[in-house]
């Protein structure tokens, strides 16, 4: 068992990735790009790809961000 409190705080002190803290735009952008590029038959929607990219490289991209990415 765990206080909250002391949970965001060691968060905080190992830099726990989260989706509330996304990445700059330009790099979530790039990243997307990338995944979409090998997604050429389009079966592949944005919580797909967000998970691929969260599986593979350790980002997390909440959904918005998806949808800001022309």
């Amino acid at each position: 068992y765990i206080i909250e409190r002391k949970l965001r705080q060691l968060n905080a002190k190992f830099e726990v990735p989260t989706v509330r803290k996304p990445p700059p735009l330009p790099i979530a952008t790039t990243v997307v790009s990338q995944y979409s590029a090998e997604n050429l038959s389009s079966r592949n929607g944005p919580a797909t790809i967000q998970k691929k990219i969260a599986q593979l490289e350790g980002i997390l991209i909440p959904r918005y961000v998806f949808y800001q990415i022309p």
